[in-house]
């Protein structure tokens, strides 16, 4: 994905042939960046409520915090076949539109 592009994008060039092997190597890299990217997302969520617990005490709290991803996990969809989408949407147990309509408020 873009969220981690390494040597301009040349390892990418590795997983150019199709196929159902292809789509088993693309779902297991798709699911792990699709997780580290999940980690990393939940961990600024934590952040924020934690910085928002500590600050509510202040003579003028903070009515709140707006958290701006400029890529959702869903985008990784345009990284692998539709096959290899499903191979990690089952990995993660979930599907595309619980992937969205759970982890986000809005997507633009």
């Amino acid at each position: 994905t873009e969220m981690f592009n390494w040597s301009g994008g040349r390892m990418w060039d590795d997983f150019k042939e199709e196929g159902l092997a292809d789509d088993e190597t693309w779902a297991k890299l798709q699911f792990e960046m699709t997780s580290v990217q999940m980690r990393i997302e939940d961990s600024i969520v934590m952040m924020a409520r934690q910085s928002l617990a500590k600050r509510r005490m202040l003579p003028e709290p903070p009515r709140g915090a707006v958290i701006l991803f400029d890529r959702g996990v869903v985008d990784n969809v345009a990284y692998c076949t539709e096959e290899a989408w499903s191979m990690v949407q089952e990995e993660l147990g979930t599907t595309t539109a619980r992937l969205r309509d759970r982890r986000y408020d809005y997507v633009i």
